[in-house]
């Protein structure tokens, strides 16, 4: 009678909710060898480090308007942003329906010039070839006064599906470094943001979600040396 019980409620509630039942994470789960997801917890809920990237593109929402330029989708693009005029989706994969630039972001000329108000890249530079080249291409694809919202990894398991072309991870030092390379021969204002902390750090590399007790975590302070997601808000302003 208990198994029929548990299957009905499990039926009844939402698949991500009921693999959170199945499989709970505690604190326990960094005693394991694999992770309990390999997905970054997407099937299990809301990943960790989502939750610190998209507060971080609601404050910079303001920004998102115009002709904005976004990877592989339109997502953040439309829910965050405002009197949108055009959005050009980017991808190098020719099979995309959404994308409107096929393109290898680190190419010479992979993006028009001057062309965006803004542009939303987010955890995409560690697949491409040349992090410096692909921030290159980004800034020069700016209107004077446009913005790149850009967002990448410090600290996350390697994607099981693309582990061949999953390159990078980064630290504040390197971002900096990359950025200003890239921006030579513009004139930039540059914020860079880190996010995370040593509960979170663990919780993502245990494959836990947010809705697994780690809000708290999420909400405590942001400790720079376990950079779990670092942001720039890149600014043209020539």
């Amino acid at each position: 009678m208990r198994r029929l019980i548990r299957s009905a409620l499990l039926g009844a509630l939402g698949s991500e909710r009921a693999r959170r039942l199945r499989r709970p994470a505690f604190w326990g789960t960094v005693r394991r060898t694999a992770p309990l997801s390999t997905h970054w917890g997407f099937q299990r809920g809301t990943p960790i480090d989502r939750v610190y990237l998209e507060a971080w593109i609601s404050e910079n929402r303001r920004h998102i308007s115009g002709s904005v330029i976004e990877v592989k989708d339109n997502d953040l693009a439309t829910r965050f942003g405002s009197g949108l005029t055009r959005v050009d989706v980017l991808d190098i994969d020719p099979d995309n329906p959404e994308a409107t630039i096929v393109a290898d972001l680190a190419e010479p000329g992979a993006l028009p010039t001057g062309a965006y108000d803004c542009a939303v890249v987010t955890q995409v530079l560690q697949y491409v070839s040349s992090p410096v080249a692909a921030a290159g291409n980004l800034i020069g694809s700016l209107h004077p006064g446009g913005t790149l919202l850009l967002s990448v990894p410090g600290v996350s398991p390697c994607e099981h599906e693309s582990l061949g072309n999953d390159r990078w991870r980064f630290l504040i030092a390197g971002v900096e470094q990359i950025l200003g390379d890239a921006s030579r021969g513009f004139s930039v204002e540059t914020t860079i943001s880190t996010f995370g902390n040593a509960a979170t750090v663990l919780g993502v590399a245990a494959g836990t979600v947010a809705e697994e007790g780690f809000r708290r975590y999420i909400a405590a302070d942001n400790d720079p040396h376990y950079p779990l997601l670092i942001c720039a808000r890149v600014t043209r302003t020539d």
